[in-house]
């Protein structure tokens, strides 16, 4: 509905930008709760930037332009974006291990996996993977998910973090590969 792309909540206003897929109460929630715990996570390198512009007193628009500089990262924002990608082509092929195999011998690190606030599992990932498990729409990409960190655990130490997680929601409701970064 046009009308909910300019009222409501937050998670109501994005979803038709993000999904063409209808919405539903149980969705707008994991969308919101993402968001919540996206929002306000310590200090993030997008968020030092502007700080950083905002201290050397940058004009505002500067300053905001730094951190979107800094979001365009592989290792910050673009990186779920690389985590929905990588799960997209393990749900193509049915099963992780080829797909892991190619990229350890390609020396990259595995999109999803690891986080350097978080030597386990990321707490968000977490969080997220519970809220996802009660929507069926997400099943085949959570088990692809599970498939993922499973494969990777007989050869790295790393655990899920919050970008595979987005990317079990953006690829369920048929989400661009760059949704996550909103």
């Amino acid at each position: 509905d046009p009308a909910d792309r300019d009222e409501g909540p937050l998670a109501r206003r994005l979803w038709g930008r993000l999904s063409g897929r209808p919405a539903d109460e149980a969705t707008l929630r994991v969308l919101d709760t993402a968001l919540a715990l996206l929002v306000d996570h310590d200090l993030a390198a997008s968020t030092l930037a502007v700080r950083v512009a905002a201290s050397a007193r940058a004009h505002a628009y500067a300053a905001v332009s730094a951190g979107l500089g800094v979001l365009e990262g592989p290792l910050h924002g673009a990186a779920s974006g690389l985590a929905h990608r990588l799960l997209v082509e393990v749900l193509d092929r049915g099963d992780a291990g080829p797909v892991i195999a190619e990229e350890l011998r390609a020396g990259r690190r595995i999109p999803g996996l690891g986080h350097r606030l978080y030597p386990g599992e990321d707490p968000r990932a977490r969080l997220l993977f519970t809220l996802l498990a009660d929507l069926p729409r997400c099943g085949p990409a959570l088990a692809a998910a599970h498939d993922i960190v499973s494969t990777a655990a007989r050869h790295t130490s790393l655990h899920a973090n919050v970008d595979l997680a987005l990317a079990v929601f953006t690829a369920s409701y048929a989400m661009p590969s760059t949704a996550g970064e909103t």
